[in-house]
C-alpha cells in the first residue's frame, strides 16, 4: 500500500510482522495554545494524531507533516508515552494548603486560570510561596495517576453513615473540603 506522509510517498508492508515504532515527535508540542505529547485529538479529528515535525517554537501547524495514531502505532506510542511521562512533581502524598484549604495534587486554588500544585509546604502542609509547579497534560497525568493508585479507606463509619463536617452533611466516606488523603468518616458520635 502507498501512503502520503508529508511530501513523501511511502510504501506500507501491509503483512508485516515487523514490530511498530512511534512516529511522533518525542517532545511535547503544542497546538492552538495548548500543550500535548505523542498521539491526541485536540481539534476532534476521526481519531489521535501526532505531528511528526514541528515549528522551531515547538508548535504544531496543519502545514507540517503528522499521522493518524490507529493500531501498532498507537500501541507503541502510548507504550513509550508512558515510558516517558514525566514524575508529578507535587509534594509526596500530593496533600497540601493554599489559603488554609486542603488541596489534592493539582489544583486552581488561586484563581491564575491554570492547575497547579505544591512542590515544597512548611510542617503544616502549607503552600510556600513560589515553590509550585505548574501541571502541563503530561504532568496532570502523572499526577491523576498518583491520585487514583491513593488506597481507598475501610470505613467504619458511625451507625447510618450520616455525619456533618464544618455544618455541611456528609454521607459514609468522603473527603469534605479535600482533606485527607483517602475518604474517612468518624467513627463515633
Amino acid at each position: 500500500m502507498l501512503m502520503w506522509v508529508g511530501a513523501v510517498l511511502v510504501g506500507l508492508n501491509i503483512g508485516s510482522t515487523a514490530a511498530a515504532t512511534c512516529p511522533c515527535v518525542t517532545e511535547s508540542w503544542t497546538y492552538n495554545g495548548n500543550s500535548y505529547s505523542y498521539c491526541n485529538n485536540p481539534n476532534g479529528a476521526k481519531t489521535a494524531w501526532c505531528p511528526t515535525a514541528l515549528n522551531s517554537d515547538g508548535t504544531y501547524t496543519s502545514n507540517l507533516p503528522f499521522t493518524y495514531c490507529e493500531g501498532e502505532v498507537l500501541t507503541a506510542c502510548d507504550a513509550l508515552k508512558d515510558a516517558n511521562r514525566p514524575a508529578c512533581p507535587c509534594v509526596a502524598g500530593g496533600e497540601w494548603k493554599y489559603g488554609g484549604q486542603s488541596q489534592m495534587y493539582c489544583a486552581d486554588p488561586s484563581g491564575s486560570g491554570f492547575q497547579w500544585c505544591a512542590t515544597e509546604t512548611d510542617s503544616a502542609g502549607n503552600y510556600q510561596s513560589g515553590k509550585y509547579a505548574k501541571c502541563t497534560a503530561d504532568i496532570l497525568e502523572s499526577c491523576e495517576a498518583l491520585e487514583d493508585a491513593e488506597p481507598d479507606s475501610i470505613c467504619p463509619c458511625v451507625a447510618g453513615g450520616q455525619w456533618t463536617f464544618d455544618g455541611k452533611p456528609q454521607s459514609y466516606c468522603q473527603k469534605p473540603n479535600g482533606i485527607g488523603r483517602a475518604r474517612w468518616c468518624p467513627t463515633e458520635s
